[in-house]
């Protein structure tokens, strides 16, 4: 509605590992910022234990090209419109701070809590009302995009291309850290890292119950 003004910059507050925790939450800034395209990206691995003496118990995160674990990282990235993510590895819970012109909008995951503060005429952040919304299953909005793309032929709002950046930009800020914590500039080039780990997949914790 333009109630707040243009998006500044989003924070992503507890990052996690890459390929199974920040892919939902770039995902997710992606989504915040109408998936414009990432223009850049600096990340840093803290596991990454190159230089551990052996026996030490840190695992080994490269094996040349190939990664051998899905580590956590941290970093900033940047939009083609100048909007700026923080993503990082803070402690706290899992949550999302969207910055706006005239105000802030943060969602905390573990209290289920959504607040909105805005900016009044004087320059003053206060506490506002956040908008009505229905709460929905995230699965039934999937289905119904791709519903939708079926019916019109319109793209799908969450589809390959919007998949094909996000992989890209966990390579990026994976590329940055090899790189010293250099910025590494996108679309991605060059890249040969791939991600393999020697283990079977986890199973189910339960077996179906038969009569």
């Amino acid at each position: 509605s333009g109630r707040l003004g243009p998006l500044r910059s989003i924070i992503i507050y507890q990052n996690t590992s890459l390929f199974n925790g920040s892919s939902h939450n770039f995902d997710i800034a992606q989504r915040l910022n109408s998936d414009h395209p990432v223009t850049w990206a600096q990340g840093h691995l803290p596991e990454d234990y190159r230089g551990a003496p052996p026996n030490s118990g840190d695992f080994q995160l490269f094996d040349g090209d190939r990664m051998l674990e899905d580590p956590s990282g941290h970093g900033m990235f940047q939009f083609e419109n100048d909007v700026t993510v923080y993503a990082l590895l803070s402690g706290r819970s899992r949550g999302f701070e969207a910055v706006c012109e005239r105000g802030v909008m943060t969602v905390d995951e573990s209290r289920d809590q959504w607040l909105l503060e805005e900016r009044s005429e004087d320059g003053v952040m206060a506490p506002g009302a956040f908008p009505e919304f229905e709460p929905a299953s995230a699965t039934l909005r999937l289905i119904e995009d791709l519903v939708h793309s079926l019916d019109t032929g319109e793209p799908e709002r969450g589809g390959v291309r919007v998949a094909y950046a996000n992989n890209e930009l966990l390579f990026a800020f994976i590329e940055s850290h090899l790189r010293g914590g250099a910025r590494v500039e996108l679309p991605l080039k060059d890249s040969k890292l791939y991600l393999l780990r020697d283990r079977a997949p986890r199973q189910p914790l339960y077996e179906p119950r038969t009569n």
